[in-house]
């Protein structure tokens, strides 16, 4: 095993062991509420599901961040940074080994980063009941939350409303993340126009970016989430510190 391999799994690691701080609890929190709630097995599941799929997208997410974080002072990262979000294309990722590197990193980390948010956005819908298939978008989303049943309105309207205010209003994290990994999925190679970004992105273009900014929002909004949406949508509040049995009863 040569040390890059081995480097890489250490990385991994790392990421793997914050994973095993949460996962237990978030598993916990879903199957105690599944049981007390009187969900079915295929309700059951559909809710394991996507709390997994929620940590994993964490885990991945973190662990490509982590590799862009041991690079942040070199050249091609701030170069990358810089041109974040002006959509300005860098030839040289096609032909210098640390540019395409680090920038197949950057993309891979906006579009794990962005898919946490949207596995939030489904495992709020499975918390309450509401069947939904197919990609999820924020419209789609709002359309779920809109026709849910009574009984469970009030929880994923709440839900909804933190997503749009606090995820994914003007300057927040999550808007950065849509606008960027847009840029990525829709403006370089499938698409191209002047702009693609939406709502808010100038706004974003003036405050700068760096990767500690990235990085600091991300963790910070990844933990938010956690704690105002997971935990709230299953009628608990979050619980601090390591898994305990019965914390959520």
């Amino acid at each position: 095993m040569n040390f890059d391999t081995t480097h890489l799994e250490d990385l991994a690691g790392r990421r793997l062991s914050l994973q095993r701080n949460y996962e237990p609890k978030l598993r916990a929190l879903v199957e105690t509420r599944t049981t007390q709630l009187g969900f079915d097995d295929f309700e059951r599941k559909a809710a394991l599901r996507s709390i997994d799929a929620l940590v994993w997208k964490l885990t991945a997410a973190g662990i490509h961040l982590e590799r862009l974080w041991e690079n942040r002072e070199s050249f091609a990262v701030q170069q990358l940074m810089s041109k974040a979000l002006t959509g300005d294309p860098e030839p040289k990722r096609f032909t210098v080994k640390e540019v395409a590197f680090l920038t197949a990193e950057f993309e891979a980390y906006l579009l794990q980063a962005r898919a946490f948010i949207s596995v939030a956005q489904i495992h709020t819908l499975d918390a309450c009941r509401v069947p939904f298939g197919g990609q999820i978008t924020n419209k789609k989303y709002e359309k779920a939350v809109r026709k849910a049943p009574k009984d469970v309105s009030v929880r994923l309207t709440r839900a909804h409303n933190y997503f749009t205010q606090n995820v994914f209003g003007r300057g927040k994290w999550g808007s950065l993340l849509k606008s960027l990994r847009d840029r990525v999925a829709h403006f370089d190679r499938v698409r191209p126009s002047k702009s693609t970004s939406d709502g808010g992105s100038e706004d974003l273009t003036v405050a700068g970016l760096s990767l500690e900014r990235l990085a600091q929002d991300f963790e910070n909004g990844t933990y938010d989430l956690l704690v105002n949406v997971i935990a709230p949508i299953w009628e608990r509040d979050w619980q601090p510190g390591p898994y305990r049995p019965g914390m959520w009863a």
